[in-house]
């Protein structure tokens, strides 16, 4: 379970300090214990050594497991059994609420309570309630999207 690059003069193993691709620098420098030949590398070099590898079926999430068996989403709670050749589905989990449901749901509880101020009587009471929640429904989306967009960061998982 080592990342490792080949050495370019001699084709033994340098060991690395990382256990993911994506831990280590784009651009290295690795000496090789065995010729001593000291050559840059990058990431793309490494060779992950029992590291499997899958992409959530719900969420989208990327994940790793260092062992095979079984895995859970931590993000969904989807089950996988981890094989050599795949990630098997076993149980489907529940997607999470993306932002612009949350803001919407949150902009129109805050609007109908901004709208229930507004008025004299029941009726423009009842009528302010609705108008302030439909307005923050829909601004609470806006926003949810804008935030959702904005903050798009592809999220990773280690399974130890």
């Amino acid at each position: 379970m080592t990342a490792y690059v080949v050495c370019r003069q001699c084709g033994s193993r340098i060991p690395l300090a990382v256990r993911l691709r994506s831990q280590a620098p784009i651009i290295f420098s690795a000496t090789c214990p065995v010729c001593g030949f000291r050559g840059k590398y990058s990431y793309v070099d490494i060779v992950e050594e029992g590291v499997y590898r899958a992409k959530c079926a719900v969420c989208n999430v990327r994940l790793y497991s260092f062992r095979l068996g079984y895995a859970k989403c931590p993000i969904c709670g989807s089950r996988y059994l981890v094989t050599l050749g795949e990630w098997r589905l076993l149980e489907r989990g529940e997607p999470p609420p993306s932002p612009a449901q949350t803001l919407a749901t949150v902009g129109m509880f805050v609007g109908g309570i901004a709208g229930a101020s507004r008025g004299r009587d029941a009726p423009e009471k009842i009528a302010g309630i609705v108008a302030g929640a439909i307005a923050g429904l829909i601004l609470g989306g806006l926003l949810g999207a804008l935030l959702e967009t904005l903050t798009r960061a592809e999220r990773e998982v280690v399974y130890e």
